[in-house]
């Protein structure tokens, strides 16, 4: 009897471990199918929304869209020849292929485009400037015993050039 019950608990032990084991996988899955989803719709509904506000043509659209491709694949390729360049030499490089990139995006608007191009770009970099602060000081009230100036780097400075690559035309 006592035998069957030892049994009987370490069956259960196992079937719930196993269970248990299976579930955290499945949630991790789905976490991060969630994340790849999330980020690819984030690219494009970006892309929509600056459309809209833009009031692009069709044509408009698709020379943008292949602006952004050629962007993405110029900073790929910059980022492999400036890997081991310091972080000084990696932010000039990256300014100058966004500010091609910037000059090409303005060939294919007008200029009342043009004007709220500047806009979404000024509210985008507010944006950052915002989270890059909030970052700080999520970074300094962790560890109060060091001051704000001695702090790491957020995420978003320490990989300019990986934010720059997710990122479309802006």
């Amino acid at each position: 009897m006592k035998t069957s019950i030892k049994l009987c608990a370490i069956t259960l032990i196992l079937f719930i471990g196993t269970a248990s084991l299976v579930r955290a996988q499945e949630q991790n899955n789905g976490v991060n199918q969630h994340k790849l989803k999330h980020k690819n719709m984030n690219k494009d509904s970006a892309f929509a929304n600056m459309s809209k506000r833009l009031n692009l043509s069709a044509n408009q659209e698709i020379e943008l869209k292949v602006i952004m491709k050629q962007n993405r694949n110029e900073m790929k390729s910059l980022k492999a020849t400036v890997k081991n360049a310091t972080k000084e030499e990696k932010r000039k490089a990256v300014i100058v292929q966004m500010q091609k990139n910037d000059e090409r995006v303005k060939q294919v608007l007008n200029e009342q485009q043009k004007t709220e191009y500047d806009k979404i770009k000024a509210e985008r970099k507010a944006k950052i400037k915002k989270r890059r602060e909030a970052d700080k000081k999520r970074d300094f009230n962790r560890n109060k015993s060091t001051a704000p100036a001695e702090t790491k780097p957020g995420p978003y400075e320490e990989n300019i050039d990986d934010d720059i690559l997710d990122d479309g035309i802006l």
